[in-house]
């Protein structure tokens, strides 16, 4: 099974996706962040297994990869008070929260490309073997997600409408990864927004 599930890279999120949160009002001209995503990936059981005939024995992943795309509602919400607001910046908010969720969806399909040319390699041992595991995990894994959204909303202030040029820079960018199926952390390295 490869990327789950299988409309990650399409799904369009709206207000009813997040929990509410009933929080103050912030006061005229103060900046209080009114909504957070969370998203996570789950990478499925991966085993190496002995190559049938292999001598001296070599070993290769028993199975395709798979990797779950995970937005969790529970940890991701909105301030009630951002329906107060005008509809133009309800709907901004809503862009940059769909942003950060593209964003882990298309780190995990990364993840699970990486993955996938692992499967194709046979190994010496099962400790070679999971020692690449390892090294994509840590690459493409749950840590640099979270670098990338750290990046994202110190960038934007998490605030699209008064911060538009670098959250259109940001939304572009992640877009054109999805669009033109590239890694997205080649596109964010291009486009300077990761090192």
């Amino acid at each position: 099974m490869p990327l789950l599930p299988a409309n990650a890279l399409d799904r369009v999120l709206t207000w009813n996706d997040f929990s509410r949160r009933t929080l103050p009002t912030p006061a005229p001209g103060v900046f209080a962040i009114a909504a957070q995503t969370a998203v996570g990936l789950n990478l499925g059981p991966l085993r190496l297994v002995p190559l049938p005939g292999s001598g001296p024995r070599r070993f290769r992943i028993s199975a395709e990869p798979s990797v779950t795309v995970n937005f969790d509602r529970a940890r991701s919400w909105v301030a009630a008070f951002l329906f107060g607001w005008p509809r133009a910046e309800q709907d901004a908010l809503l862009g940059h929260e769909q942003t950060h969720y593209l964003i882990g969806a298309l780190l995990a399909r990364d993840l699970f490309r990486e993955l996938a040319v692992l499967q194709r390699r046979d190994y010496p041992s099962t400790a070679a073997g999971l020692q690449e595991i390892r090294a994509v995990q840590a690459h493409f894994g749950q840590a640099l997600m979270q670098a990338v959204h750290d990046k994202y909303d110190r960038d934007t202030r998490h605030d699209p409408v008064h911060h538009p040029m670098a959250q259109s820079l940001w939304t572009g960018t992640v877009q054109a990864a999805r669009q033109f199926d590239q890694p997205l952390r080649d596109y964010l390295g291009r486009a300077r927004l990761l090192p």
